[in-house]
């Protein structure tokens, strides 16, 4: 795989985690492991994971110096669901239980702005300050950009390859002046359609570009191929034999996008969103 393909790890943990738990809906129980001299994400997966496939879900519950598996790690603990690892795996303390917002799916950049909800320059914005780097203290900087109000945050804005980067944005005032970096957060890049061979191997059924939809509560359907992995509006969903998922969506009046994410077993990332409007 590539250096993108690597980078795009972080949102594919979130697309991975599919392993069922003893009872649906409960917290996960989580354990701390330490890492040895030497160890490598994908060597430390091997060593401590059921399956160690599923390395790419370490990054989802941990902050890692780089986003190359085969990198060697530096003395660390890593916090790792306890459904994952193995009977016999060398184990800490159990850690409190995690939901969908502490270590839940990555959220796209054209979000980006939503960190700033409740800014007290809402009104008074001349742009928008934003930088995004490979890791979260910005030591290797990729991106320092100041975007006009009206203007789109977007991986091409950005020329940014597809994957996942630490990314803070700040309000520039009226005046110039730039106001306080929100929470630095990672952020998945995608181009925003579906293409090529990912194109002909995953399908929306429903909705439709543009539909007017009438029911609060929305059936989405699709069609994925074997080994491929979903994300909808930013949760899992899990597909039966034949490749069908569907999962009910809650519509506010109005217009809304549906997003999705969408992984293929090569890793190969896009992000396709559905716009629609809901009519009650």
């Amino acid at each position: 795989m590539n250096g993108s393909t690597w980078k795009a790890a972080a949102l594919v943990a979130a697309l991975c985690c599919a392993a069922p738990r003893a009872n649906a809906g409960d917290p996960a129980e989580f354990q701390t492991v330490a890492v040895e001299k030497g160890d490598s994400l994908l060597l430390f997966a091997q060593k401590h994971l059921k399956d160690p496939s599923h390395w790419v879900e370490i990054s989802k519950y941990n902050s890692l110096p780089s986003p190359d598996p085969k990198a060697v790690l530096p003395a660390m603990t890593l916090r790792l669901p306890t459904h994952l690892l193995k009977s016999g795996a060398p184990r800490g303390a159990p850690t409190a239980p995690i939901g969908l917002t502490g270590g839940g799916a990555i959220p796209d950049i054209r979000s980006l702005k939503d960190a700033l909800t409740g800014s007290k320059f809402a009104d008074a914005v001349s742009g928008y300050r934003v930088e995004c780097g490979v890791s979260r203290d910005f030591t290797e900087p990729l991106v320092r950009m100041t975007f006009d109000p009206e203007a789109p945050i977007t991986p091409a804005a950005l020329a940014l390859s597809e994957g996942t980067y630490w990314c803070r944005i700040a309000v520039v005032d009226l005046l110039g002046d730039q106001g306080k970096f929100s929470e630095t957060r990672r952020y998945g890049m995608g181009s925003g359609t579906s293409s090529g061979s990912m194109k002909s191997r995953f399908t929306i059924i429903s909705p439709e570009e543009g539909d007017v939809i009438e029911t609060r509560d929305f059936r989405v359907k699709g069609k994925v191929a074997k080994n491929f992995k979903v994300l909808v509006n930013g949760r899992p969903v899990h597909p039966d034999a034949r490749g069908i998922f569907s999962v009910t969506v809650r519509l506010k009046p109005g217009s809304n996008t549906i997003k999705f994410a969408v992984s293929d077993e090569s890793g190969d990332l896009r992000f396709v969103d559905r716009n629609v409007t809901y009519q009650p």
